[in-house]
Order: structure tokens, then sequence, then C-alpha cells
């Protein structure tokens, strides 16, 4: 009987050592999640801020493009109601041709002229497109 109690109480010491050790083990990883925790709190924060500017410089450079795009496209369009108005509002009559014209000429002529006017707008709302995606790559 002596043994077992002897017996019992190695076994209980034995289990107060890993016990002990088995908890100071779990409060060094309990440290050491939360070092990690905190590192990964101050990356995520410092990422969300270098993506804030980024998306702040974007619709910056977004902004610009657009106000050029507008300004550009307003000066195409009067460049051709000018045309047009040019063609049909002559404050003098012209002067009578050799040959007759057909009188589907003058609309044949808006009608060129509406072909180029949208080729020309094309033109610029690719080009304006390019220039943004540039802007946008920019560091």
């Amino acid at each position: 009987m002596l043994y077992a109690a002897l017996g019992g109480l190695v076994v209980i010491a034995g289990l107060s050592v890993a016990l002990s050790v088995q908890s100071s083990r779990l409060k060094a990883v309990k440290a050491e999640y939360e070092a990690f925790q905190t590192q990964v709190r101050v990356v995520g924060e410092a990422q969300e801020a270098r993506t804030k500017a980024e998306v702040k410089r974007q619709q910056e450079v977004t902004k610009n493009v657009e106000k050029d795009y507008s300004k550009r496209l307003a000066r195409l369009r009067a460049d051709y109601a000018r045309l047009r108005d040019s063609n049909t509002s002559r404050g003098v009559l012209p002067a009578v041709p050799a040959t007759a014209r057909s009188p589907d000429a003058e609309t044949r002529d808006q009608q060129l002229l509406g072909i180029l006017q949208h080729a020309e707008e094309q033109t610029l709302r690719l080009i304006e497109l390019q220039e943004w995606v540039m802007r946008q790559g920019r560091d």
C-alpha cells in the first residue's frame, strides 16, 4: 500500500510538472499570437491607407481626363456645327455653277459631315481612353 501511495504521489507530481510546462507553453503561444495579431493589424492599416491614397489619385486622374475629354469634344462639336452652318446659312448667294448640282448634294454633304464628326469623336474617345489607362498605371 505504501508503494501504491508513493506511486500515486509520483504520478500527481509528474502531472503537476506536465501541467506547469503546458501552461507556460500555452502562455508563450498566446503571447506570440497576440504579437502576430498586432503585426497583421498594423500591416493591414498601412495597406488600407495606401489603397485609399491610390483610389484618390486614380479618381483625380479620371476627373481630369473626363474634364479634358469634355472640353475637346465640345470644341470638336462646335467646329462641325460651324461647318454645317456655313454651308446652309451663307449671307451671299453662291454663284451659279457651270453645271447644275443635284438637289441631294447638300444632303450628302451634311451626311458626310455627320460621318466625319462621328469618326473624329470616336478617335478622340479612344485617345482619351488610352491617356486615362496610361495615367492610371503611373506611380
